[in-house]
């Protein structure tokens, strides 16, 4: 005990086994990625936008928050993480353009009551059903 160190036996610290390589990717990174892909899809489908802007953020959210936490070496699955981010970001962009796109098809194509819709008799030469009966009743 005079503040030597005593030999070592040649085979290293034995506090391991070498390089344990990076965290597996984690239910985080991995769920960004996924959500990613599917608001992706839904942002192709017309009808599955709106939804697709939800799932878009979800997984905006869930990447920034994986990239912070691979950041900091808390979980694994950089790849994943970015990706889901990536795909947020774009399936967020494609969402809202087609829900807005969506949204003026359906708004021009509602019925305008001032507005006369097919056969409505505005002009002389079209046929109106309507305009036909009421003056065959008025004739008799």
């Amino acid at each position: 005990m005079n503040g030597t160190v005593p030999p070592s036996s040649g085979y290293g610290s034995g506090y391991g086994y070498g390089w344990q390589g990076p965290p597996l990717p984690t239910g985080m990174s991995t769920a960004a990625m996924v959500l990613g892909i599917i608001s992706l899809v839904l942002a192709v489908s017309c009808w599955g936008a709106p939804l697709g802007v939800i799932t878009s953020v979800v997984a905006l959210c869930l990447g920034v928050g994986a990239r912070r936490r691979v950041r900091r070496g808390e979980l694994g699955g950089r790849g994943q993480a970015s990706s889901g981010f990536v795909m947020g970001i774009v399936g967020l962009c494609l969402s809202v353009t087609v829900s807005v796109l969506l949204a003026v098809a359906l708004a021009s194509a509602s019925d305008d009551p001032d507005e006369p819709g097919p056969g409505g008799g505005s002009d002389p030469d079209s046929y109106d059903a309507r305009g036909v009966v009421a003056t065959r009743v008025l004739n008799r």
